[in-house]
């Protein structure tokens, strides 16, 4: 009795097919993956974001300030976590990778940890947290440098927009997080280019009404008036 057996041209031809069609799916699969990050993050951003309504609830309606927090680790990540307006665990020099609802499952974080000035690096650059803060909350600028800005307190209920003007947004630490220039550890700016497109071109952020929204691109990179844009700015720049 002869026996049906595949030829090697109609085995080839088969494989060649499973190829094509494995070809046809990672890009589905792909994107699906990145949707998948990105609807993490998202609800990452949502509890962030929530953070800012606790702590003006906790604080007699007044915003947050992104640094300066001298009794909690100065930084706004830190003092969030210890005043427990977040249940999150803190990162540290030793263990610098961003933690629970700090991290953003999309953000590529440096691989090479092998020494002590590595790890610092890191720390250096996210200080625990892959989002950074609106720094303009709590903040008045006069003039477009750094030089011109002070804190001042701010209440939540003098927002123009708070459906459109951002609380917490993507951040990124820099390819190279020992470099200084890369570095941004507690604010996500359009004027230092930190606001970080990491789901596809997109980046995603908390509004000041407790929504969470995303966007391809954003106003005002790298231009140092940046806060006279809405998605910036909580109130009206000529008024304190």
């Amino acid at each position: 009795m002869k026996k049906n057996v595949f030829t090697l041209i109609e085995l080839l031809v088969v494989i060649a097919i499973i190829a094509i069609l494995a070809a046809m799916l990672l890009p589905a699969l792909q994107q699906a993956r990145e949707r998948g990050k990105s609807a993490k993050c998202m609800a990452n951003l949502k509890t962030v974001g929530a953070g800012v309504l606790n702590y003006c609830d906790a604080y007699n309606d007044h915003m947050p300030i992104d640094s300066g927090y001298t009794e909690y680790g100065s930084f706004w990540q830190s003092a969030f976590a210890k005043l427990k307006l977040i249940d999150v665990q803190e990162a540290n020099s030793a263990s610098p990778i961003p933690k629970g609802v700090y991290n953003c499952p999309a953000e590529t974080y440096p691989k090479v940890l092998k020494s002590a000035t590595a790890y610092e690096g890191v720390w250096n650059s996210y200080k625990g947290c892959a989002y950074g803060i609106n720094r303009y909350l709590a903040r008045y600028y006069k003039g477009a440098s750094n030089a011109y800005a002070y804190s001042v307190p701010r209440k939540i209920v003098v927002v123009r927009f708070p459906s459109v003007t951002m609380a917490m947004a993507d951040k990124g630490g820099g390819t190279n997080p020992e470099n200084a220039d890369k570095r941004c550890q507690t604010t996500a700016r359009a004027r230092a280019g930190t606001i970080a497109e990491r789901h596809s071109g997109s980046w995603n952020y908390a509004t000041l009404d407790g929504g969470v929204k995303s966007r391809k691109k954003y106003p005002c990179r790298w231009q140092s008036e940046d806060y006279t844009d809405w998605l910036f700015a909580p109130t009206d720049w000529t008024k304190k």
